[in-house]
């Protein structure tokens, strides 16, 4: 899975991060005012990975190549999490 924002919403970029976290999704952020021939070569590469894999991601080279085959090396977080378990006191007095 590949979630690319567009623009700079902190409360969706903490949503997307967390998705791609859980899920060994990429996440990719651009200001489409300022880093238009950047998305494009993102989607440019996005499309080599959908069509041919790692490979023709390799072999398209570039930056946004390097990018995205850093992004499929990681490791996807457990969903379920240890936690701690908290005891709550059932005996409240009114």
């Amino acid at each position: 899975m590949f979630l690319i924002q567009l623009g700079d919403d902190p409360h969706t970029a903490r949503k997307l991060q967390y998705l791609a976290r859980v899920s060994g999704a990429a996440h990719f952020r651009f200001d489409p005012r300022t880093q238009q021939q950047q998305f494009a070569k993102m989607l440019e590469v996005v499309s080599a990975y959908a069509a041919g894999g790692e490979q023709a991601v390799k072999t398209t080279g570039g930056q946004a190549a390097t990018l995205l085959l850093q992004y499929l090396k990681q490791e996807p977080m457990p969903i379920i999490e240890e936690r701690a378990r908290v005891q709550v006191n059932s005996d409240i007095k009114e």
